[in-house]
């Protein structure tokens, strides 16, 4: 599990930003790791990002309407969490690698 420093998807039905921000002394964080897909018989590398906290904000400052953009989730990693997620990419998807994940959703590199 890697801290973020926030994470933050765009509403664009009520053109709110829901954020996380550890500056606020909220708590995001993203899970990393392999699954297994049977259907297409291929490992994939899955991403999820989960918080205790969050709060609202509407957009203040743009110059395109936030319902046209093209991004809209923004996930940002301090630079001394990226060696853990490195690591978790170097290392090759095995069964037992992605055993947690086939029982309970997900991997915890921890």
């Amino acid at each position: 599990m890697l801290r973020l420093d926030s994470a933050a998807f765009l509403d664009d039905r009520n053109c709110s930003y829901v954020i996380s921000d550890r500056s606020k002394n909220e708590d995001p964080r993203l899970k990393a790791g392999y699954i297994w897909y049977p259907r297409g018989r291929c490992w994939q590398f899955r991403l999820s990002v989960g918080w205790s906290l969050s709060h609202v904000e509407s957009p203040s400052y743009y110059a395109i309407n936030p319902s046209e953009w093209r991004e809209k989730i923004w996930i940002i990693v301090p630079i001394e969490e990226l060696d853990k997620l490195i690591r978790l990419l170097l290392k090759p998807p095995s069964l037992q690698v992605a055993a947690p994940f086939l029982k309970v959703g997900g991997v915890d590199d921890s």
